[in-house]
């Protein structure tokens, strides 16, 4: 079996790319849609979540599409696919950054209210838990792109539903494989 660094990059970018872009408008849609009447508490304490959950459905689907017509191809082109587990890592961390890349550019460009209001939110719910010793850093955390302030939280959504697509688009391309061919 040959190695094709470069096929298995243009792969994983685009994988990537797709899963960054769809995630990117999802939340926006959502948290725009939230926005057009103010926050409410509840929406504030999902927000820090949402952009893991949107980014775990779109990648479990969209990688686990992306997956199987990548087994396919190395099967047909007698190429080595890159091991799940590193596929999984690897696709996770070009997402992250390509999520952060899109967020920054929005943020600097476009719109750069949704941080500012998300973070005004967190201000107002700590001041009701009575947590003040808190909000004095809330003006540097205003000053972040959205998805950068939940970065922990989306990296470790991403690389489960990644890991979960690759290992799910493997068994499908296994299943769709033909017998009798390699």
């Amino acid at each position: 079996m040959k190695k094709n660094h470069k096929f298995h990059f243009i792969h994983f970018f685009n994988m990537s790319f797709v899963s960054a872009t769809l995630t990117i408008i999802a939340v926006y849609w959502i948290v725009f849609s939230w926005r057009s009447d103010g926050f409410s508490r509840l929406e504030i304490s999902i927000m820090s979540v949402i952009g893991g959950l949107v980014v775990f459905v779109v990648s479990l689907f969209v990688n686990a599409f992306f997956e199987t017509q990548y087994q396919k191809y190395c099967r047909f082109e007698n190429i080595k696919p890159v091991k799940l587990f590193l596929q999984a890592i690897t696709v996770s961390v070009y997402t992250i950054i390509i999520l952060f890349f899109m967020d920054f550019l929005f943020s600097a460009f476009i719109d750069d209210s949704i941080q500012m209001d998300y973070a005004d939110g967190l201000n107002q719910l700590m001041i009701l838990d009575g947590k003040k010793d808190l909000v004095e850093g809330i003006s540097e955390f205003r000053k972040i792109p959205f998805f950068i302030q939940n970065g922990v939280m989306l990296f470790i959504f991403c690389f489960f539903s990644n890991l979960i697509a690759v290992f799910s688009g493997q068994k499908i391309s296994n299943l769709l494989k033909k017998p009798g061919v390699p």
